[in-house]
């Protein structure tokens, strides 16, 4: 062991890990258990609110044969339908989550609390297995249960994607960091149970082996966490990328720490010492064939130099064959269920415009992309949740210096990890956890659903504080423990400050995009959302600035244009309404808000042959649409054709039976059809609804004197 790990050791007194653990947790869920009342907003109300599955609570194969947005194979468009997610673990706890707690969102947020401090115990046993001490550990996992770089993937309810994917990948690491019978992974089980351990530090693998079924079990336990992983979130496989480039680097290593000790070393004896010393060169005559024993023993030594017990990381058959089959099941499920491996086409430009740049744009735009990541690591400000459109530009001044930074950080990590390869091989083991866990969000091998998202470095970050923890260390250990126990303290201070800070943008959809809008004032997206929320608070004359803005800067962003004609229509605007609703028409023909929205812009008008076309197409189209029916049955009733009005009605209540304006006008066409019994039952519930009945209505049905 080097004297710099030695030095470590005097960072933070030795508590024990149990004091370290306690201290993870606690960080976990200090940081945000005063946020479980807050609402579902964004993607949530889609996954949950939106989700036959969660909803009904089955039936649950569907998990295992639809998409997580609940599509079948057929499913034709959208952007639902391009993303096509694969992720049944993650829908399967949505289920149980509204199977305990219905829709109350405190239930899925102390579950993902719940998780992330999961996630951040595994890491404190993935640095405690590696063969870091227990304050370099430590320090890493508590810096990242408490970092607001995590906040996305903690506070939206889907994020919980990316804390089980971590979950599973943390956990079979450690599994196969296990498989040697390495001392660190049982001192660190015996740290946790109080009991003593039976060495005194990390880094040294068990020279004894490990009983077969012992070494099948751990297999069955990384599959298990593997399957975990990759049906939660596809950058599970993430998990296979970091044993490949781990084993590729303990390889060289190895050559290289060979060479290095060839003109040197004598005989290996049993202890793992050389009979010849450093000043006994040894030639291949005087000892051309080592045994196969005194092989055995130079190869723990060298794996002891290259990462302790790290060296036997995830290269045992049963664990090799684990992640393999668990592979080709998850791959052969989602392509049965989705029908291709991947997305069908680009991501929209909106969404990833770095999709649609060429091949150096695409490089320049990732390389940017990847400083900002780490820039937010180190300093984690400003955090949005909206990097599309228009805020990564490929070309740019800012996103040339970003790729300048990116590229530079990469290389210096590069070289420390080879620098310092038998040192500390902490760098090269976390550089192979970041790379194998950006690669496939980066947008250079395949194009993803978005240029930038802050949950995608959940995983990522992990690596970054493994290789960063044991050089922090032993900066501080130069000082007194009292220094760095304060330095550490104030760190989690302002970590846990900018996280409380993070966390209340969530607490209500409005101040959320608000927010959002402040951070990123040039993201269509954002404006309009922010607008959309404005106008459903009533505040029209509001909501029409920001979304002009959004058309502005994407023309070609018909949602925007849907928003700016619902916004005008109910500021009185009715020429304005009509011109924006053409343009978002014009962009998207078949959208059934815009079919919908300029259906009820000629129907408030008096214009029923027009208001007729377009919703009676909306209904064709999307037959599960209840507000279009509901429209279609009113325009139904002013031109007296009330046996079709009442089917629209039936129709909707089919899809929305809890809906009491459905109700309440079904009972007015069936009164006046004379169906009076029927008509008083719809009233009631109605009534019972909360929806209170016309006057006029209520008296000719008796239900009132």
């Amino acid at each position: 062991m080097s004297s710099a790990k030695k030095d470590a050791s005097k960072v933070i007194p030795p508590e024990g890990v149990r004091l370290w653990a306690a201290a993870v947790v606690a960080a976990a869920v200090l940081s945000f258990w005063g946020t479980l009342s807050y609402p579902f907003l964004h993607d949530d109300l889609t996954a949950i609110g939106g989700s036959r599955i969660v909803q009904e609570g089955g039936p649950l194969a569907e998990a295992f044969t639809k998409d997580y947005w609940g599509h079948s194979a057929a499913y034709p468009g959208g952007d639902a339908g391009r993303d096509r997610l694969y992720r049944p673990a993650v829908t399967l706890s949505l289920v149980a989550n509204h199977y305990l707690g219905g829709n109350r969102p405190e239930g899925y947020r102390a579950l993902n609390v719940g998780l992330h401090a999961a996630a951040s115990l595994l890491l404190l046993g993935l640095g405690l297995g590696f063969g870091l001490r227990s304050a370099e550990a430590g320090a890493a996992a508590v810096i990242f249960a408490a970092h607001p770089l995590h906040t996305e993937a903690v506070m939206a309810v889907v994020g919980r994607a990316d804390l089980m994917a971590a979950i599973g990948v943390f956990g079979a690491m450690i599994m196969l960091g296990s498989g040697s019978a390495g001392t660190d992974a049982k001192n660190a089980g015996a740290d946790i149970a109080g009991k003593p351990s039976t060495a005194s530090g990390g880094g040294s693998p068990s020279a004894g082996g490990s009983p077969a079924g012992g070494v099948f079990g751990r297999g069955l336990a990384v599959g298990a966490l593997f399957a975990l992983a990759i049906f939660s979130k596809e950058t599970g496989a993430a998990l296979i990328g970091w044993a490949a480039l781990w084993w590729l680097w303990r390889r060289a290593a190895e050559r290289w720490i060979a060479k290095r000790d060839a003109a040197g070393r004598g005989p290996v004896t049993e202890s793992g010492e050389t009979a010849g010393g450093a000043a006994n060169p040894v030639t291949e005559s005087e000892n051309p064939a080592p045994d196969r024993k005194s092989k055995g023993i130079e190869r723990k030594r060298i794996a002891t130099e290259t990462g302790g017990n790290a060296g036997s990381f995830g290269f045992r058959k049963p664990g090799i064959f684990a992640l393999g089959g668990v592979l080709a099941l998850y791959l052969g499920m989602r392509y049965w269920a989705l029908g291709a491996w991947t997305r069908p086409g680009l991501p929209s430009l909106l969404d990833n415009p770095l999709a649609h740049e060429g091949l150096a744009g695409r490089l320049v735009g990732a390389l940017g992309v990847l400083g900002r990541y780490l820039g937010l690591i180190v300093w984690p400000r400003p955090l949005t949740i909206d990097y599309s459109y228009a805020q990564i530009l490929p070309w740019s001044a800012e996103s040339l210096a970003w790729a300048a930074a990116g590229a530079g950080a990469m290389a210096l990590w590069g070289w420390a990890a080879w620098r310092w390869r038998a040192e500390r091989p902490e760098a090269a083991f976390g550089l192979a956890l970041f790379l194998a866990a950006y690669f496939p969000a980066s947008n250079l091998a395949l194009p993803i659903g978005t240029v930038m998202a802050e949950r995608l470095m959940y995983i990522p970050s992990a690596g970054v504080l493994i290789a960063a923890a044991p050089p922090l260390a032993g900066a501080l250990a130069h000082r007194s423990g009292k220094i760095a126990l304060a330095a550490l303290s104030a760190a989690l201070l302002l970590l846990g400050g900018l996280s409380w800070e993070r966390n209340r943008e969530w607490s209500d959809y409005l101040v959320f995009w608000e927010r959002a809008a402040r951070v990123s004032p040039e993201s269509a997206r954002t404006l309009r959302v922010l607008g959309q929320s404005l106008s459903r608070r009533g505040r029209f004359l509001e909501a029409v600035a920001p979304l002009r803005k959004a058309t502005r800067i994407l023309p070609a962003y018909e949602p925007a244009w849907t928003e700016l004609g619902i916004a005008l229509m109910q500021s009185r605007r009715g020429a304005e309404a009509e011109d924006a609703l053409k343009e978002a028409l014009r962009l998207n023909p078949r959208s059934p808000e815009s079919l919908l929205a300029i259906g009820a812009l000629y129907l408030g008008g008096g214009q029923l042959a027009e208001a007729r076309v377009h919703l009676e197409k909306a209904v064709s189209l999307y037959p599960r649409f209840v507000e279009a029916r509901f429209r279609l049955g009113n325009l139904y009733i002013k031109k007296h054709e009330f046996e079709r009005a009442a089917a629209q009605f039936r129709a909707a209540l089919g899809r929305a039976p809890n809906r009491g304006d459905i109700h309440h006008n079904l009972a007015l066409v069936l009164f006046d059809a004379g169906d009076v019994e029927t008509a008083r039952r719809h009233a009631r519930r109605a009534v019972h609804l909360g929806f209170r009945l016309r006057p006029e209505l209520a008296r000719r049905m008796g239900l009132v004197r």
